[in-house]
């Protein structure tokens, strides 16, 4: 199970869209050089045949040096009680990944598809000028690390323009496998006669809902509670079984 999190912690495709921030202003990232940044991240996992599993870790964010014009960005995750699995540099003008280790996914993105700043491919692409009560819908063309692909609504729960802090809410929906299902295909077993029976397994509904506070563009907390429904096919040692694996993810800024 851990290596499978080490590998989710190593983050969503370099393929996911950059997002700027300029069609949005409050949503941009705003960093100067020298600026530190860390977050705290649990991740909860309820999965059949896994039971409870709680993960822990930071992501850290320094500001430094340029590139192309523009400012780099370094952003390190690391499990509890180990050195950073993954890091990467971002350019801060363009958003555009610089470089990227240990993870072949998009690095702001954690194993929850938690991030440190905005990101449109879970969140969608917001209207230029953001008001309580304003709502966009997102088409996720493709699973994600703890859902599959799907649509959302989101909603503006409150904005302060004062001190440029947002809050939005999400409720999503999709069937099939998520990305790490895909990645590390879950193979349930049980025993007769001495041997092994592997169990088959089919990916149905999954609903997910999601809030997200930023101030200045930078993700001050943020929550992603996954429920997956999973159908255990007929074999010769056990009924047809539907079960629901339940992900609670969160990260919440510490300085």
């Amino acid at each position: 199970m851990r290596s499978i999190l080490s590998a989710s912690l190593a983050c969503a495709a370099l393929a996911y869209p950059a997002f700027t921030g300029a069609e949005t202003p409050m949503l941009q990232p705003q960093l100067t050089a020298g600026q530190t940044i860390r977050e705290a991240y649990t991740a909860r996992f309820d999965r059949q045949g896994v039971g409870p599993h709680i993960m822990n870790g930071t992501i850290s964010v320094s500001v430094g040096g340029s590139e192309d014009g523009g400012t780099l960005m370094h952003v390190a995750f690391a499990i509890a009680g180990k050195t950073a699995v993954a890091d990467a540099i971002v350019n801060l003008s363009t958003m555009r990944v610089v470089r990227a280790d240990g993870a072949k996914r998009s690095p702001q993105r954690t194993a929850a598809g938690i991030g440190v700043y905005y990101d449109p491919l879970f969140w969608g692409t917001p209207p230029a000028s953001l008001s309580v009560g304003a709502t966009w819908s997102v088409h996720l063309d493709r699973p994600w690390p703890f859902g599959p692909a799907g649509t959302a609504r989101v909603r503006v729960v409150s904005v302060d323009a004062a001190s440029e802090t947002v809050t939005l809410a999400l409720v999503g929906q999709g069937s099939g496998p998520s990305a790490n299902d895909i990645e590390h295909p879950p193979v349930t077993t049980g025993s007769m006669d001495d041997r092994r029976v592997t169990i088959p397994t089919t990916f149905g509904k999954t609903t997910w809902i999601a809030r997200l506070t930023l101030v200045h563009g930078i993700t001050q907390d943020e929550q992603i509670v996954v429920e997956q429904e999973v159908l255990l096919g007929q074999t010769e040692i056990s009924p047809v079984q539907r079960v629901v694996n339940r992900e609670t993810l969160t990260l919440h800024r510490l300085s």
